[in-house]
């Protein structure tokens, strides 16, 4: 059995420590202890080749053979392990023991167009020391399948003081699987004896034990590549897998912290944290990230916002989509959500308590702290910045609304007021077809986790409370009453999807095809407006057709001239 988190020494107790506030919910636990405890070893699979792969490898056999080139071929890496695992992968690493990949391409071309066929365009990826591609790869597309061809390697580190640049060299296969991240990584299948090969000693072992490792010090392996620690996060939440120890302690460094932020570009820490939330527990990846206090590394802030925010403000994003996965695992929408929705639920609810917090963006302008997070720390598109901040400016008028309905009790629909629909109805037209991940972030917002930081507290708790009050979830710091507060956001979403659909706003958005009864011509024959006063009419004809979405044009009408 794998180690229990109880067994772990401080694993949610740093989250405690770091605000003791804020308190680790029960389920937050359970999942880590279901994910740790309750997951026997892995039952490794033996090696089987698809009929493609046998294929494949049959032509690489007989390129050596042809061009007398005496190549021992390998497969390398991921491909192994994911074989071992049982699972399918369609990119191949192979690793060439005594000439560049680019060479054994040509003769792989060349043996190809001798038996009449043809390989796929052979690209080759140049060296980029600055994205850890240290020698050029020849890659080549046969039978559906990507193959990277590139040389066995060993690595000797020149330091600076501010990188470790690798000078490489052609390697024997124990040293190229000593350079690699992890030891179920290095493992390679001798392409040419159908044998797999662990020369660490340790990849089969820990792949079946489910142990994260590096297969030399891991603050070596780290300081030379500091982006192998989200890696070793990603595939530690991607397989349910246990960081080894000396791992961790490496990991939260202060050393790897400074080198993650210094010599790592953006764009790879956004393509580790894309993997992460497109993977089965982002939960787990983020909560690892924030234990291994690399989350101010990760979601880097501008200085003047990280000066406003306290020194573990990770714990509360860790919290709330803790609490979010939860939400959704319990709810039942009647329209399911995509996994894009739901990497997107999870990462609004992850930037929550940044919220209100202005930032000094380029050019000294001032601008939303969780766009320039999602923009320029994470290099995540402006869909993704856009989305959120919709999400969160709406989340408080969607609380009033559930809140307001629950009040109303069993006859809601018949007692609702006008301007609750309304209100409903702006929310909708504004998150578009998100609006249930809206519902997801109102139900966070009464947890104690949410509350905005970086602000004046009580300045922002006011504005708040205009909109939504907490007693409808009471939910308090250190509560333990998990279950109840769990209910309690399962019934917002709830509220909120049942009063969209019974008041028929689900498609209230221009690309839904909701369009003004009357147009600006028709206003203006009615009522005389001219220019800006018929866009003010259209905005009140807008607001009045969402309260009443059987209205026809001639309700309309009736409207307009009762407004006068």
């Amino acid at each position: 059995m794998r180690a229990c988190c109880k067994a772990v020494p401080g694993y949610f107790k740093t989250l405690q420590r770091a605000r003791p506030s804020i308190g680790i919910h029960k389920s937050a636990r359970a999942l880590h202890c279901k994910l740790q405890c309750m997951a026997p070893p892995t039952q490794l699979h033996e090696l089987q080749l698809k009929d493609t792969e046998e294929e494949l490898f049959s032509i690489l056999r007989e390129t050596n053979k042809q061009a007398g080139l005496n190549t021992t071929l390998r497969c390398a890496g991921g491909w192994v392990r994911d074989k071992l695992l049982g699972k399918d992968s369609v990119d191949i690493d192979i690793a060439l023991d005594n000439l560049l990949g680019t060479q054994f391409a040509e003769h792989l071309s060349a043996y190809l167009e001798s038996k009449g066929q043809k390989a796929g365009r052979i690209a080759i990826v140049q060296a980029n020391p600055e994205k850890s591609k240290h020698l050029e790869t020849a890659k080549v597309r046969i039978n559906e399948l990507e193959v990277d061809l590139v040389n066995l390697r060993s690595e000797t580190y020149v330091s600076d003081a501010a990188h470790r640049i690798p000078e490489m060299a052609f390697g024997t296969p124990e040293q190229d699987a000593l350079r690699r991240d992890f030891t179920f990584n290095s493992m390679f299948y001798n392409i040419n004896t159908g044998n797999v090969e662990d020369f660490t000693g340790k990849g089969k072992r820990d792949l079946a034990d489910g142990i994260v490792r590096t297969p030399m010090q891991p603050q070596e392996t780290f300081m030379d590549d500091p982006l192998r620690v989200l890696r070793a996060v990603r595939f530690a939440a991607r397989f349910g897998f246990q960081l080894e120890e000396t791992l961790e302690h490496a990991a939260a460094s202060q050393e790897v912290r400074q080198a993650l932020m210094k010599k790592v570009s953006r764009e790879r820490v956004g393509q580790e944290l894309d993997g992460m939330f497109n993977g089965p527990d982002p939960v787990r990846a983020m909560t690892d990230i924030h234990r291994l206090q690399l989350f101010p590394a990760v979601f880097t802030v501008t200085p003047d916002a990280a000066a406003k925010l306290p020194s573990s403000w990770g714990a509360p994003c860790v919290q709330l989509i803790a609490d979010a996965k939860a939400t959704l695992s319990a709810v039942t929408f009647q329209e399911e959500l995509s996994k894009e929705e739901v990497k997107v639920a999870l990462l609004s609810a992850l930037l929550l308590p940044l919220r209100a917090l202005q930032s000094q963006g380029k050019k000294g302008k001032t601008m939303p702290t969780v766009s320039l997070v999602i923009g320029d720390s994470m290099k995540w598109t402006k869909k993704y910045a856009t989305i959120v901040q919709d999400i969160h400016t709406q989340a408080p008028e969607l609380l009033t609304v559930s809140q307001t309905l629950q009040g109303l009790g069993s006859e809601w629909q018949n007692f609702a007021p006008e301007e609750l629909r309304t209100k409903l109805g702006l929310a909708v037209r504004q998150l578009r077809s998100n609006w249930r991940l809206g519902a997801v972030a109102a139900s966070l917002l009464p947890l104690s986790s949410a509350k905005p930081l970086g602000v004046d507290s009580a300045g922002a708790d006011a504005a708040e409370s205009e909109s939504y009050s907490t007693s409808s979830t009471e939910v308090l710091a250190g509560r333990d009453d998990t279950n109840a507060s769990e209910a309690a956001r399962v019934a917002c979403c709830k509220w909120l999807e049942s009063a969209v659909l019974a008041f028929k706003l689900d498609k209230c958005w221009k690309e839904a095809g909701f369009r003004p009864l009357l147009d600006g011509q028709q206003i203006k024959q009615a009522t005389g407006a001219k220019g800006p006063e018929i866009g003010k009419i259209t905005d009140e004809l807008v607001k009045w057709q969402l309260a009443h979405p059987d209205a026809t044009q001639q309700d309309a009408k009736a409207w307009l001239s009762r407004l006068g």
